[in-house]
């Protein structure tokens, strides 16, 4: 039987989880997930909520006693999303000397500086999605990431999607050719929303153009919603004959 993995979890060394990082592990055991991912949010903005509190030394410590004790039940990987990581080419060359099997790289500030959900209140669907595709685009043509995080990320908050065809392929041509994997992210759907981020009108680009490698994010931020959407993935794979994947030591491995 194929196995399952989710890589894209936060713990309680994200700023906004509370979860204990051994509750993972547990809960993949009970639901049978093979292997995941702690993808905790790193954030240098200054106006992030997190900014700075993310400490890699605490993180390592409690992460190898953990992969030790769960060795023979459950893979366990170390990841870290990281906010804009194209801004802050310094901070990030000083992380990523330490082991990570996963960077994930996400856009969560983009107009003006401001969150997501600010921006939402601020300015119209159109313009609001055609900024973060451009913040898209340099993130993919700039940042050493392995995946993007919630490729359609505004649509949480608009809970609609403006499709711009032409930035969005610029985007998927550039993740392809530096081998950036899709992350189809599932967080939505039980947050009211019927659509993965991305879902089917981006899915048809990413193919379109090439792209066939995924991961899948619940991007849970407690334990009990460790593989929530894991049939919508499969769903989603089977439509569009995509091949999940996760990676160890930043080198990519199908998941078989």
């Amino acid at each position: 039987m194929k196995k399952s993995a989710d890589l894209h979890l936060h713990s309680n060394h994200s700023d906004d989880s509370i979860e204990k990082m051994e509750n993972y592990p547990l809960e993949a055991i009970k639901k049978n997930i093979d292997i995941i991912c702690y993808t905790d949010h790193v954030d240098f903005n200054p106006c992030d909520s997190g900014y700075l509190k993310y400490n890699p030394d605490l993180f390592w410590h409690e992460f190898n006693n953990l992969k030790l004790k769960y060795q023979n039940q459950v893979i366990l990987l170390a990841g870290i999303e990281v906010g804009e990581p194209h801004l802050y080419p310094n901070e990030m060359k000083e992380l990523l000397k330490y082991s990570y099997d996963y960077v994930l790289g996400a856009i969560h500030f983009w107009h003006e500086n401001m969150f997501a959900s600010v921006v939402a209140k601020t300015i119209p669907i159109k313009d609001a999605f055609n900024k973060y595709y451009d913040a898209l685009l340099l993130m993919v043509t700039n940042a050493n990431i392995n995946a993007v995080a919630h490729f359609d990320f505004p649509k949480r908050y608009y809970k609609d999607l403006y499709f711009n065809e032409k930035l969005i392929t610029s985007i998927i041509k550039i993740m392809i050719k530096k081998n950036i994997v899709l992350e189809i992210n599932t967080s939505n759907l039980r947050l009211g929303l019927n659509l993965a981020m991305p879902d089917e009108e981006i899915l048809e680009v990413y193919v379109k153009h090439g792209g066939k490698y995924v991961t899948f994010a619940s991007d849970a931020h407690q334990a009990n919603h460790l593989g929530e959407g894991i049939k919508y993935k499969n769903f989603l794979l089977q439509k569009y004959n995509l091949i999940e994947v996760y990676f160890k030591k930043q080198k990519m491995i199908i998941l078989s």
